[in-house]
């Protein structure tokens, strides 16, 4: 989260503000999760009064909190009509899409460039088995925690602090769209056979193999994610 304006004061007022912001915190990071976990579906509604009695606090730390989110880009607020959930812009996602696939890439020659040893790619075979497993329980949730663990230790590997930086930003952007289809697309096999092929041509040394390999299957991904947010409507109200 973009942290929230703190004012410099001190004494009592100073304990009030630290009070507000965290409770500003609380609401924002909870509104949020609600947003990206489809329980606030877009076009959700709902006025600061709601929110402030469901969370128990007061208007001032919801109105904060909205703000930011509509900074975001996630609500709208509507004067005395509260907040409404923005719908997920196809055309955002595409562009954040196409800049992934090419980080990621980056992110893959940078390894390769680094020389690694055989045993810095036991995280990655760790991660694939889960992927793996969660598909043989058909259980696509835990599929998804094991699909973002291989990719945070392949940018973990790539050793490029901004780079990975940068890259969770994007996943951040990305979670909600990865969230509303993640029970609607096609059991992700051949994408679970991908990571395994990426890991086997980088333990190879085969850079250029392995460079191919991760571009395509982003961009292929990728696809199948716009797709759906098409199909369903969820850049529409």
């Amino acid at each position: 989260m973009t942290p929230i304006a703190k004012k410099k004061v001190r004494g009592p007022a100073a304990k009030t503000g630290s009070r507000r912001v965290l409770l500003a915190e609380r609401a924002y990071a909870e509104i949020k999760r609600r947003i990206i976990e489809d329980k606030y579906p877009v076009g959700y509604q709902a006025l600061e009064l709601e929110l402030a009695e469901e969370f128990g606090m007061s208007r001032t730390p919801i109105r904060e909190a909205l703000v930011q989110l509509e900074k975001e880009g996630l609500v709208e607020i509507i004067p005395r009509h509260g907040m409404r959930v923005l719908p997920i812009s196809a055309q955002d996602m595409l562009e954040i899409f196409q800049l992934l696939a090419y980080l990621e890439a980056m992110a893959v020659d940078l390894i390769m460039e680094g020389q690694p040893k055989p045993e810095d790619f036991d995280p990655l075979d760790e991660a694939v088995a889960g992927m793996r497993a969660a598909l043989e329980k058909d259980d696509v949730a835990a599929w998804s925690v094991a699909d973002q663990a291989f990719h945070r230790e392949l940018l973990k590997l790539a050793g490029n602090r901004r780079l990975e930086e940068t890259m969770a930003s994007f996943w951040e952007q990305t979670r909600r769209a990865k969230r509303i289809a993640l029970y609607r697309r096609s059991k992700p096999r051949r994408s679970t056979e991908n990571h395994h092929r990426l890991v086997v041509a980088m333990r190879k040394g085969e850079a250029r193999k392995a460079r191919d390999i991760h571009f395509n299957q982003r961009k292929r991904s990728h696809v199948e994610l716009l797709e759906i947010i098409k199909q369903f409507d969820i850049h529409h109200l």
